[in-house]
């Protein structure tokens, strides 16, 4: 099958996350752009980009699409069948590079062989350029050597993001950035505090950034073997930078170790977050479904009788619902 012509959405594996970017419940990333994914480590950067990945496995108009992983990190050590599906690990290409002209290098190869591409670098900062580390091996001999390395990243982004963005549009590909959050020091640090390698084009470049951060460990509700065990983290994403919509919301989504993105949970999370559904004395009650229950058992009936899409559609209602009540109303200015 050929690749569709126009633009397609592909899935997060995150209904609330596809929501945040781009307004859709089962699309959050436009396919011909570049998206940069920047947080802490362990806060679900890479996790929502593989997700991603398989949602195209799964998804027939993607089924032409190479899924390409450039894992400089080396860190693409979990079971990807259990976690992710067959089809997913089957189709899978993974890639190291050793020097960042050797990754622009590998996406030129992938545009000119023709076929469309859904892939991420893990991470930039795993990455460095030839002059930067040949500049350092200098300085290592030399202390007093004249320059300084660590800028040459920057400058190749610069270089070639433009021309790295135009051919994703030409192929109705897909290529996500992961970027480690750093801390800033100086006098701005107090003002925004957080900041990332590789320079001002990578956020000049992408059409959504999303930025994350662990917002609390989430753990066993009784003890096992006299402790409350961790079952994985409630990630914090920001939305930072958003083409497709123009907001910027955050969002919590639960990614448990064992499963990865709990989409029902993150779900059920927002619409009692928002007051939708109550909750009293650990019970909430969800007429939509006719059923009351603890957390648990909302979110297994929900998957059991397979009606998560009327939840989706919920949960779309109800972010439509509160964007329309806080808009403030003025007349149009152009018809």
């Amino acid at each position: 099958p050929k690749p569709a012509q126009d633009p397609v959405y592909l899935s997060t594996g995150s209904t609330v996350v596809n929501i945040a970017c781009s307004g859709r419940i089962n699309g959050g990333l436009r396919s011909g752009r570049l998206y940069l994914f920047v947080g802490d480590s362990t806060s679900g950067k890479t996790m929502l980009a593989a997700t991603s990945l398989a949602e195209a496995s799964i998804d027939p108009r993607f089924d032409a699409y190479r899924l390409v992983v450039a894992d400089e990190e080396g860190g693409m050590l979990m079971d990807l069948e259990s976690m992710f599906g067959e089809g997913m690990a089957a189709r899978l290409e993974v890639a190291h590079h050793d020097y960042l002209e050797d990754f622009y290098d590998w996406i030129d190869t992938l545009f000119k062989q023709g076929k469309p591409f859904i892939g991420f670098l893990d991470s930039m900062d795993a990455i460095e350029a030839r002059a930067d580390h040949a500049k350092r091996d200098e300085k290592a001999d030399n202390p007093n050597a004249a320059g300084t390395f660590g800028t040459e990243k920057a400058k190749l982004n610069s270089r070639n993001l433009g021309w790295v963005t135009n051919k994703l549009k030409e192929t109705n590909s897909i290529l996500i950035i992961i970027a480690q959050a750093r801390d800033k020091i100086g006098f701005g640090a107090q003002f925004d505090p957080r900041t990332r390698s590789g320079g001002r084009a990578m956020k000049f470049y992408a059409t959504t950034e999303l930025w994350f951060s662990v917002a609390k460990q989430i753990k066993t509700s009784s003890k096992i073997r006299g402790k409350n065990r961790d079952l994985g983290i409630l990630a914090k994403i920001q939305v930072k930078k958003n083409r497709q919509t123009g907001r910027v919301p955050t969002v919590e989504v639960p990614i448990l170790w064992a499963s990865g993105i709990d989409d029902t949970g993150s779900c059920v999370d927002y619409l009692l977050e928002e007051r939708h559904w109550k909750k009293n004395d650990g019970v909430i009650k969800a007429p939509e479904f006719e059923i009351s229950g603890s957390r648990e058992e909302l979110i297994r009936y929900i998957e059991d009788e397979e009606v998560e899409m009327d939840l989706h559609l919920l949960v779309a209602e109800v972010w439509r619902d509160i964007e329309e009540r806080s808009k403030l109303q003025r007349k149009k200015r152009y018809g």
